[in-house]
């Protein structure tokens, strides 16, 4: 918008009939426009870069949940790791118990059935006179013992 000052350093300098200083104060009216652009200019950028620094903001901010995440993402595994290797101990050593009580099994299967086949061997030869010759006692045959299967 034109001001009141420029309009009369016009009309002042078509009285004075000077095209010289017509010239002059349009110079100086061409500086202060170009100044006021400059300022205009200036302004937008700035606040161009205010929107480019809370972008960079809300940035850094969704980076800093991202990172608090994935690092309750690591404890959770960590967490979860520590959990299986506690599972896989005790697996083993129940296992052991496991191998160790069907060795005890088998060992007592294996009496049982030693116990049997010597008191099948005796009833044929029971004899209930202290005198007889047929009471006698007898060797029971060993049966080959049963072995512990493997597991793997």
């Amino acid at each position: 918008m034109i001001e009141l000052n420029d309009v009369l350093t016009a009309i002042l300098g078509l009285i004075t009939g000077g095209g010289l200083s017509w010239a002059v104060f349009f110079r100086a009216n061409k500086r202060k426009a170009n100044s006021e652009a400059d300022v205009a200019a200036v302004s937008v950028w700035k606040e161009m870069q205010d929107v480019y620094q809370r972008a960079l903001a809300d940035q850094k901010g969704y980076y800093e949940e991202i990172k608090e995440y994935t690092n309750d993402l690591r404890e959770d595994r960590n967490h979860l790791r520590k959990d299986r290797d506690d599972q896989r101990e005790e697996n083993a050593m129940l296992r052991k118990r496991l191998n160790a009580m069907e060795e005890k099994v088998i060992t007592l299967e294996n009496d049982v059935a030693r116990n049997e086949r010597e008191i099948e061997s005796m009833r044929p030869v029971c004899c209930y006179r202290m005198d007889c010759k047929d009471r006698m006692k007898k060797e029971v045959p060993q049966k080959p013992k049963r072995t512990q299967k493997t597991e793997g």
